[in-house]
C-alpha cells in the first residue's frame, strides 16, 4: 500500500506567519496547541484556520469555517483505520454471501452485493 500507515493524529499549531492550522501527522505530538509548526516530515495534511485573503475566500473568523476545517482534519486522520475496517467488513460480507446458498432475489442479499461492489471500488481507488 502506498499511503502512510496509521494511526494518524490531529494537533493544532502555528506556522512562521502565525497562521493557525490543524495538522494531521503520523506521530502523536499531542492534540493541544503544540506551538510552532516546523514542516515536520511526518505531516500528512494541513487545514488552515486563518487564511490570507488572497489564498482563502472564506471567513477565517467564522466559527463554522473553523469547525469544518477541524472536522476535515479528523476525517483525514481517521482514514487509515476506516480503510482497514472497510477491508474487514467487505471480507466478512463476502464470506457471508459465499455461505448462503441462494442470494439472488433476496433484497437484503442483493443490497449487500451492491454495497460490496461499491466498497471494493472505493478501496481500489485508494490503491490506485
Amino acid at each position: 500500500m502506498s499511503f502512510t500507515p496509521g494511526p494518524w493524529f490531529v494537533r493544532h499549531c502555528d506556522d512562521e506567519r502565525f497562521m493557525c492550522m490543524t495538522v494531521v501527522s503520523s506521530i502523536d505530538r499531542g492534540e493541544s496547541n503544540s506551538g510552532r509548526f516546523d514542516n515536520e516530515e511526518d505531516t500528512i495534511a494541513i487545514t488552515y484556520h486563518q487564511c490570507l485573503p488572497a489564498v482563502c475566500a472564506d471567513n477565517p473568523e467564522d466559527p463554522e469555517d473553523v469547525e469544518i476545517r477541524e472536522a476535515n482534519a479528523r476525517l483525514i486522520a481517521a482514514a487509515p483505520e476506516m480503510y482497514r475496517e472497510l477491508n474487514t467488513m467487505v471480507a466478512a460480507a463476502e464470506c457471508l454471501m459465499n455461505r448462503v446458498v441462494e442470494t439472488k432475489g433476496v433484497k437484503a442479499m442483493d443490497d449487500m452485493e451492491i454495497a460490496i461492489r461499491s466498497a471494493r471500488a472505493a478501496l481500489s481507488r485508494v490503491k490506485g
